[in-house]
């Protein structure tokens, strides 16, 4: 049983099968598909010359049946090549449509044309239309005793004894060789599919490994550059971010904001570190909603949150953000227990009325925080 499994599968494993089989059917169905190109220009002459120089009906029904017949069949091709999925049964039956079709021309020519010429149609069908497509050998097998019972079976009607049995050797013969010379045009074409397959499998490993290696590196980034809990870039990021604003745009004004969490112990102490945590986070959001896309946003660690505007040309644009986030920021939380208060305490420095450097900037927004922390105890 191993051979015979051997055999049918070409010597390759079942996986290696499955992992090219898209590819071969999608191969056989082009093949399928060139090839009606050429039997309906064939056909479509005959029934050109018949026309001309012998007007017998049945001639001209089955070429022009014929015709209809793979414009159909050319349809069908066309729809399944432009579909996701192209299954083997699919792609089988379509091969074995066209392999009856064929065969159904050489009956045709050999009966209509001359009985000898019947012979013709083991040739056209076991040695020819075989050998030109890529099926693993139980395809091949299938569809070749098919069109050989088909031979034999047109082959007894219209021919005497001696001739009938000499057809079936001929088609015996044509049979045995093209299911041995199609075994080793599929193997080597299958042989070639896997190493590309392979090569393609390698390739897109080493695509993923890269893009995996590229999200390890912004994610990483991520966790440097920004704090985890609020998004907001952290301590030492604002700060480089900053400074590099303020040197690149020494000429343009400048709003540097921070701000802290009144009474935030007492939501820890009162509702717990994951509240507290949930209060930062909705804080943050507010924070960002109010500010808009062009602030520059850091945590400095517990409750301390600065903001930065650069290139400002209307300040007093900047202080109804301000004053818009100070009254948003007043909330109470009651737990049935206690109820606590928070808000933010804000202040504010610009550039370069205030100071030159990031350093003079902060110190004195601080300054004007902790003035407002003062007024509102």
């Amino acid at each position: 049983m191993t051979w015979i499994k051997k055999y049918l599968l070409l010597g390759f494993s079942s996986s290696q099968i499955k992992d090219v089989r898209d590819d071969l059917n999608r191969d056989n169905l082009l093949i399928a598909k060139n090839i009606i190109y050429l039997l309906i220009v064939l056909l479509f002459g005959m029934l050109l010359f018949y026309q001309l120089l012998d007007n017998l009906a049945i001639r001209n029904i089955i070429c022009s049946f014929g015709i209809l017949s793979l414009v159909i069949l050319l349809i069908i091709i066309d729809q399944t090549l432009k579909s996701n999925v192209i299954t083997t049964i699919k792609t089988d039956l379509l091969i074995l449509t066209l392999t009856w079709l064929c065969f159904s021309t050489s009956i045709y020519l050999g009966t209509f044309a001359s009985p000898d010429a019947l012979a013709v149609a083991p040739i056209w069908m076991f040695f020819f239309i075989i050998l030109v497509f890529n099926q693993l050998p139980q395809s091949n097998l299938i569809t070749i005793l098919v069109a050989f019972f088909l031979f034999a079976y047109c082959s007894y009607l219209t021919k005497d004894t001696y001739n009938f049995q000499y057809d079936c050797l001929h088609g015996a013969t044509s049979l045995l060789a093209s299911l041995y010379m199609s075994w080793v045009k599929s193997k080597i074409k299958i042989e070639n599919l896997i190493s590309l397959h392979n090569v393609r499998s390698s390739h897109n490993a080493a695509i993923m490994s890269y893009y995996e290696q590229e999200k390890e590196v912004v994610e990483l980034r991520q966790r440097v550059d920004y704090d985890e809990l609020t998004g907001f870039y952290n301590k030492d990021t604002f700060r480089k971010k900053v400074r590099s604003i303020i040197q690149d745009h020494s000429h343009e004004q400048h709003v540097l904001i921070c701000s802290d969490l009144n009474h935030f112990k007492q939501i820890n102490d009162s509702f717990g570190h994951l509240f507290g945590d949930k209060t930062l986070k909705g804080t943050a959001d507010m924070i960002r909603s109010i500010m808009g896309p062009q602030c520059l946003l850091g945590r400095f660690g517990g409750d301390e949150f600065v903001m930065f505007f650069s290139g400002v040309t209307a300040l007093e644009d900047i202080e109804k953000k301000i004053e818009l986030l100070s009254k948003e920021s007043h909330k109470t939380y009651d737990n049935g227990k206690t109820k606590q208060h928070i808000s933010l305490a804000l202040g504010y420095s610009t550039y370069p009325h205030d100071g030159t450097t990031y350093a003079e900037l902060f110190e004195i927004a601080d300054e004007r925080v902790y003035d407002n922390k003062n007024r509102y105890r």
